[in-house]
């Protein structure tokens, strides 16, 4: 029997996670069935990491749409402290509608919208975050002091209460920032880091069957022969210039989702990238 020539069996391209996966789990199961308990750990070790891998993987895929530093519920606080500051200024004009020709209050009514709202409420739901609040703050001071009345006179009462409970909640979220559980460097790492456990993997099998004997070279095909066949459908498929897809560690079929990381630094000509030199075992 003729034996695989190293240089072929060396020139690999880059694995996805479930590539690396599927590949190892046949030969753990081909490493148990000869009786060489090394090689079926070094097979193991890329299942356990490179199924974290894909954990890590559907995380950041699932975290990279948040913008870190970003503040999410503030935003989403900041247009319900705006709807309840339009209905306070809405509330103001009705009554004066209704009532400013004949009401002895209209004076004082007008007053509180002159000071409060110079130029409407759209001054204020412009303004930056933390100006909004002090405003936002300094209004409901003023309900309690010089304008006490003012809430009970034109039955704002209920919006005087939810802009204070809004406030409070919306001071709270200025001062919460988002974070990424997972980062793209993560993701990365752990790639990288698979695929040095297949590199060592590899060069455990053949580094331990390297004779040019039948029986070390039917050994070696045997436990080469699912990672070369992971390597000849990446390069079937950079010949269709299709993109990467990875593949089910169950079943070595295409899976079309998004457990796939992407990586830039992933082949794209037919020429494959050498695995890295790893250290020998």
């Amino acid at each position: 029997m003729s034996a695989l020539p190293l240089t072929e069996v060396l020139d690999f391209y880059q694995f996805t996670p479930g590539r690396r996966i599927h590949a190892a789990r046949r030969v753990k199961e081909i490493a148990a069935d000869i009786g060489h308990p090394t090689i079926e750990s070094r097979a193991n070790a890329v299942i356990v990491h490179d199924t974290q891998t894909l954990k890590l993987t559907r995380k950041w895929r699932h975290s990279r749409t948040i913008r870190a530093g970003s503040r999410t519920m503030a935003t989403e606080l900041d247009s319900a402290v705006d709807r309840c500051m339009g209905a306070i200024f809405r509330a103001t004009n009705e009554w004066l509608d209704n009532f400013g020709d004949h009401s002895p209050d209209a004076e004082r009514v007008q007053q509180f919208l002159a000071y409060h709202f110079p130029e409407g409420v759209g001054e204020i739901t412009t303004l930056p975050s933390e100006d909004k609040s002090a405003y936002g703050y300094d209004l409901l001071n003023q309900f309690d002091d010089a304008w006490s009345d003012i809430p009970e006179l034109i039955a704002v009462g209920q919006y005087v209460a939810r802009l204070r409970e809004l406030l409070d909640q919306y001071e709270e979220a200025l001062r919460q920032t988002e974070t990424r559980p997972v980062e793209y460097e993560d993701v990365r790492a752990a790639q990288h880091r698979g695929e040095d456990l297949m590199s060592r993997l590899v060069v455990k099998i053949l580094g331990d069957f390297s004779e040019k004997t039948d029986e070390d070279a039917h050994i070696r095909n045997r436990l080469m022969a699912p990672i070369i066949e992971q390597n000849e459908r990446i390069k079937e498929s950079h010949k269709r210039r299709s993109q990467l897809r990875d593949v089910d560690p169950e079943t070595g079929e295409i899976v079309d989702d998004d457990t796939a990381p992407i990586d830039d630094d992933a082949q794209t000509d037919d020429e494959p990238a050498p695995i890295p030199e790893p250290a020998r075992p």
